[in-house]
């Protein structure tokens, strides 16, 4: 029988290069990973700071935005007052007016034919069409019997200003307040020619909950 047999010296030297051998294969093997292991914890980070910072950017420019963008008087207009087509016309400015009881004024006085075509200039609201669509934005029903205008004026729902109307009934009580003056005068108004119900139902329909506050007048200072 043969038996194969290798010399010491070509055992260790098969085993010097099989341990260099596993040791390259372990060295490359662990020294790739770490590489993309970094990689991809690098690329973590930056994205995890990069969406931290634009979340506190947009942050900021909300907080700014809010803290200063205040609105416009044109919206505060639209969601403190019903809808009305003549809101766009609408504008404000500081005024300060002259309220005093013995104030002069061109519309007060013993009336006169003068005094009457300011009042009716003032008073004398035109009206204008609220297109059909638009009637329950003021809390009505469209199947009421509206009146409608003549199409070539527009077809809408007939309205007018309820500060023209407020000035009417305004105007009735100072014709009432001088009716022995238009008598005298033979300019008797035709309102005032009905009995006092009628003016009485046509002005008390018309009246608003607000409340007007009295004050001190010992408190009150002159102006």
């Amino acid at each position: 029988m043969w038996y194969w047999w290798r010399r010491p010296e070509a055992l260790k030297l098969e085993e010097a290069e099989e341990e260099l051998l596993q040791s390259d294969v372990i060295s490359n093997s662990l020294g790739s990973k770490p590489i993309l292991t970094d990689k991809g914890h690098t690329l973590r980070v930056s994205w995890s700071w990069t969406l931290q910072s634009v979340m506190l950017v947009c942050s900021f420019a909300f907080f700014i935005s809010g803290r200063y963008d205040e609105p416009t008087e044109a919206a505060c207009t639209r969601k403190m007052f019903p809808y009305s087509p003549a809101l766009e016309a609408v504008e404000y400015h500081d005024e300060t007016i002259k309220g005093e009881f013995m104030q002069p004024s061109p519309f007060r006085g013993t009336p006169t034919p003068e005094i009457d075509a300011r009042w009716e200039e003032i008073a004398d609201g035109n009206a204008f069409n609220v297109a059909s669509d638009k009637i329950h934005l003021l809390n009505k029903s469209i199947s009421r019997p509206w009146h409608h205008t003549d199409p070539i004026y527009g077809g809408g729902i007939a309205a007018q200003s309820w500060g023209s109307h407020q000035l009417h009934c305004l105007n009735i009580l100072r014709q009432a307040t001088f009716e022995d003056a238009y008598r005298k005068a033979d300019r008797l108004p035709e309102i005032l020619r009905v009995t006092n119900e009628v003016r009485r139902n046509h002005l008390g329909k018309s009246h608003f909950a607000a409340i007007s506050v009295f004050y001190n007048h010992k408190v009150w200072p002159r102006v």
